[in-house]
């Protein structure tokens, strides 16, 4: 009993090892394959709360800040910290502006935007793929060692 024990902690040490050593690569491969980081400069209007609202030339292919970057144009101040992105992946908001009085702005933006032949759908699906490698390969080490054991 003893020595199965030893051997399922070295079996299950052996896969959590080898697992953590690929997946940062994994991790990188899958968001290179499903995006490609695009920069453009965009502008807005100004509101009277102090935001400005850009619409992103197509989706950005994630569905927080990363990836994102905005810089005012002209004065190179970065905007990033005080960006949000809304529920469709398409138009970010910088806040923290003048609230008076009403102005344009040009920003270069720089984002990740869904690579050719990838559809939302598609995009949500690749995302996955890391952790449902964790998920496979401690469910083989799991039940493979249940069966042996």
């Amino acid at each position: 009993m003893i020595g199965k024990t030893i051997i399922g902690i070295f079996v299950t040490s052996f896969g959590a090892i080898m697992l953590l050593s690929v997946l940062p690569q994994l991790v990188t491969s899958t968001n290179d394959s499903r995006s490609d980081s695009t920069t453009s400069v965009l502008s807005c209007q100004s509101t009277s709360e102090g935001t400005c609202p850009i619409t992103l030339p197509s989706v950005h292919a994630n569905e927080n800040l990363e990836g994102i970057t905005v810089i005012e144009n002209g004065g190179s101040v970065d905007m990033t910290a005080t960006t949000s992105i809304d529920d469709s992946s398409k138009i970010l908001t910088v806040s923290s502006l003048p609230t008076s009085p009403l102005q344009s702005y040009q920003f270069d933006v720089t984002y990740l935007k869904l690579a050719d032949g990838v559809n939302p759908t598609t995009n949500s699906l690749i995302r996955m793929i890391p952790i449902g490698i964790v998920f496979a390969v401690m469910g083989v080490t799991t039940f493979g060692l249940m069966s042996k054991l």
